[in-house]
């Protein structure tokens, strides 16, 4: 024939490997000019490991356009949504000693907030949770005349009040509280006087309003994390005190049981629960001597029972927090870089305003890298955020630390910005 055709031709080699092992089968490429056919004859493989560093699938820029105001400044205040998509503002503080009993209600729809019915008592650093039935139990907290707060609260949105429901045990203040399954409530720890911290453990019950001893830790803990894994179980890692390693609490059996050892111990470390069901924990303070905050971070693997290095953050972070986004990439955002010590202290050094983190980080867990997104306008810890309807994140309040007597009124959408087609 006058016209050359064009044939690809794969080309099957097998390989014995080590001498006398299975033969696999390689396939060659072949290039292809135009109408020249270039037949590539493989005569041996070179075996060489490649890493690849996959690219992120979606890179976000962040946007913060300023909300409306809150009523008054808070720090150490919740922000729960409900389920019709407002948001319960409940608590906090001033950022010295004066703490809120006062409550209010954003709606995102109309921009608005509306008053809500006050705390019976007036607390920071207390505990929300959003229950199945729409109702939020508030537990423990602190406050400057009352101290270390034994009490809880149940807001109902549909008459507008709060019910007191005394759990057995006081958890104070950095204790958590984790929405289990089946509807109930896992209090743990929590520190409930000056350097005096708890091992008890209890469940609320929603149906009846009512708690239920569980069983015990072996030691006290307070200011670890807590989360719900896809199985039922729930991890807590980190913590203050001596036995801070990590370990899970298995609702059907009220056993306690270890997991594979942390990388790094750390205390104050926010945690949250990957698409995938593996568990992200980042920064947070080290613990041992002086307290210092971590640029690592690490992944617990419920499959294997084991914890794992991950990429670090860009600066060492803690009074942060972290945010699943809709992709399955975690957002970080405030926080600082190094711990407050007050005035006074032996080891000085109160926060000052080169302490603070301005920066967004973003995590893809799929390259297992952070990257810079956006900016805060201001110093962000101890704030509280919810995700509005439209999938914005709004986040309230917060403020720069005790000593700078700071605590904002501010809010603001952070507004996630998909960078790639």
């Amino acid at each position: 024939m006058t016209r050359r055709i064009l044939r690809i031709i794969f080309l099957l080699v097998g390989i014995s490997l080590f001498g006398c092992g299975t033969i696999q089968p390689q396939i060659a490429t072949v290039i292809i000019r135009e109408t020249q056919v270039v037949t590539v004859e493989v005569t041996h493989i070179i075996r060489e490991t490649v890493v690849v560093t996959p690219t992120p699938t979606h890179l976000w820029h962040i946007e913060v356009p300023q909300g409306p105001d809150l009523e008054i400044p808070r720090t150490w205040h919740t922000a729960t949504r409900l389920n019709d998509g407002k948001i319960l503002i409940a608590g906090g503080s001033n950022g010295r000693d004066d703490q809120y009993e006062i409550a209010e209600i954003y709606d995102p729809v109309t921009g608005l907030f509306a008053p809500a019915a006050s705390l019976n008592t007036p607390r920071h650093e207390h505990s929300a949770t959003l229950l199945k039935d729409n109702r939020v139990l508030v537990v423990g907290g602190y406050n400057h005349q009352q101290q270390w707060l034994k009490d809880a609260e149940v807001y109902d949105p549909s008459t507008n009040t709060w019910k007191v429901v005394p759990p057995i045990y006081s958890h104070g203040v950095q204790h958590t509280a984790t929405l289990l399954a089946d509807g109930r409530v896992l209090v743990i720890g929590g520190c409930i006087g000056s350097g005096v911290c708890t091992n008890r453990v209890e469940i609320f019950d929603p149906q009846n309003d009512s708690w239920t001893e569980a069983t015990p830790l072996n030691a006290e803990r307070a200011s670890h994390a807590a989360v719900l894994l896809d199985d039922g179980r729930v991890l807590v890692a980190g913590g203050t005190l001596s036995d801070s390693d990590a370990l899970f609490y298995d609702p059907k059996m009220n056993t306690w049981t270890t997991t594979g050892p942390m990388v790094q111990q750390r205390t104050q470390a926010p945690m949250i629960k990957l698409l995938d069901g593996r568990v992200l924990v980042a920064g947070g303070l080290s613990l041992g001597g002086d307290l210092n905050a971590m640029t690592t971070t690490e992944i617990y693997s419920p499959e294997t029972n084991t914890w794992t290095a991950a990429a670090s953050l860009s600066q060492p972070r803690y009074a942060h927090m972290l945010v699943l986004l809709p992709n399955g990439q975690v957002l970080t955002v405030g926080g600082a870089r190094e711990y407050d010590y007050p005035i006074g202290h032996p080891n000085g050094n109160p926060w000052t305003a080169a302490s603070f983190i301005n920066d967004i980080e973003i995590y893809d867990p799929l390259s297992n890298s952070w990257y810079i997104a956006g900016k805060l306008l201001l110093p962000e810890t101890y704030a509280a955020a919810a995700f509005l309807p439209d999938g914005r994140l709004w986040l309230t309040g917060g403020g720069a630390g005790h000593d700078l007597a700071t605590a904002w009124a501010f809010t603001w959408f952070i507004t996630p910005i998909n960078t790639q087609p």
